[in-house]
């Protein structure tokens, strides 16, 4: 499974690959796992499925020098919107899709894991009793899903505000793009569609029980600079929940 496709690995090709949007940073590695012998899935907005597949086509005819036959093409690509629930995979796992709030078409995508339980009515019922219904055939489970973690994609705050069930996620990764306390700036995000850390950081502070992974952050910032901002953050604030992924020097407080 691959979450946005904005580079790709030569040695290894994914059977999944959720993309968020279709800025070229986000989908640039498309065309090449797609044209591979193995085939793939790609899940999208669904009013940029046309798009998206002319832009694999197109890209990869100007890369390659040559033709190719879409009909040849070994990926399938499915159009999703917010709100939509599926399962995929061998492993019983269970996808929620997201609106999320940017500059174009944008989900987000919530990940658990499909398991069984006792229905809720039946539980602490002693042994004799279950061992009753299941003999006079009645059903004892139900399908219950355990949440993994969301990945969102660009977007804005709003969306925590629009999807409070985001918050039933253990682990929740979501850009970042804007650090520093400059109103320009916060409204540079909300205009375009991103995240600042000034709104993001009470959502972190209020939910000491997630994990926020922090990506995307804008190439205003050198990697070393990132690091050294979230050191402080986390030290004045005493922030323990967050993991910051910007390269090899990644900072993690949890």
């Amino acid at each position: 499974m691959m979450l946005d496709a904005g580079s790709c690995l030569r040695d290894w090709q994914p059977e999944w690959v959720f993309v968020s949007h279709s800025h070229d940073d986000h989908l640039k590695g498309l065309p090449y796992i797609c044209t591979k012998e193995g085939g793939v899935t790609v899940y999208c907005p669904e009013d940029m499925t046309e798009l998206i597949e002319k832009y694999v086509y197109h890209q990869f005819c100007t890369n390659s020098g040559k033709v190719l036959d879409l009909k040849k093409m070994k990926w399938k690509l499915v159009g999703l919107k917010g709100g939509d629930t599926f399962d995929f995979g061998k492993h019983n796992l269970h996808v929620k899709v997201f609106q999320c709030f940017h500059s174009i078409p944008c989900l987000g995508f919530g990940f658990s894991e499909k398991r069984k339980r006792l229905r809720p009515a039946l539980q602490g019922s002693p042994p004799a009793h279950l061992a009753a219904l299941r003999k006079a055939g009645q059903a004892l489970q139900e399908d219950w899903y355990k949440p993994l973690f969301v990945y969102l994609g660009d977007t804005h705050t709003d969306v925590f505000e629009k999807n409070p069930d985001l918050f039933t996620y253990p682990t929740i990764i979501v850009e970042c793009t804007f650090l520093e306390d400059d109103p320009a700036l916060i409204s540079r995000a909300r205009d375009n569609g991103h995240v600042h850390w000034n709104l993001l950081k009470p959502i972190i502070l209020t939910h000491p029980d997630i994990t926020f992974v922090l990506i995307h952050f804008s190439l205003r910032y050198q990697e070393k600079e990132i690091i050294l901002f979230f050191e402080k953050e986390s030290q004045k604030e005493k922030i323990k929940n967050i993991v910051i992924f910007a390269g090899e020097g990644s900072l993690e407080r949890t």
